[in-house]
């Protein structure tokens, strides 16, 4: 009797770390989004200065601006972005584990397992830093950040 109650005990820790995980996931994920918001509201208040005033700014400086923004924008994706795959992999594992103590598996989490044994394959440094380039919502935001810097060059450029 106590091995049983010692396994549902350790299900139920595995299953609050599973939530733990998801939870951190989660935030990661919205924080990502927050900051690519406050980047965007910053290009677009830049650019709104540059057309209101009549403070000269070279094209030149303009583009190094715009560099520097979207160097930052790229770093600070690569770093989220591995935090993102580090806390899906102990929600999985969590789950995974979870599962192996009831005998059970799903085809959801085998998919994933099989991911994930092949990120473990490559080079962690390798794989945070381009792997990355797959995720939809990671080349959107770049996107956006690089749109928005293209347009604040073409405005300096075209401001008598």
């Amino acid at each position: 009797m106590s091995s049983i109650l010692e396994g549902k005990e350790q299900f139920d820790g595995l299953g609050e770390l599973a939530e733990q995980a998801w939870r951190d996931w989660d935030h990661k994920a919205r924080y990502q989004w927050r900051l690519s918001f406050s980047i965007w509201g910053a290009e677009l208040a830049a650019t709104s200065l540059v057309i209101t005033s009549k403070v000269p700014i070279s094209l030149f400086t303009g583009i190094l601006v715009g560099f520097a923004v979207l160097a930052i924008h790229l770093y600070f994706m690569n770093w989220i972005e591995g935090r993102i795959r580090d806390f899906r992999r102990q929600m999985y594992s969590y789950v995974g584990a979870m599962e192996d103590l009831v005998g059970t598996s799903t085809a959801l989490l085998a998919g994933h397992k099989k991911k994930l044994s092949e990120e473990t394959a490559l080079n962690r440094k390798t794989y945070r830093f381009f792997a990355w380039f797959q995720k939809p919502a990671a080349l959107v935001q770049l996107s956006i950040t690089l749109l928005l810097t293209t347009a604040f060059c073409v405005i300096l450029e075209n401001i008598p």
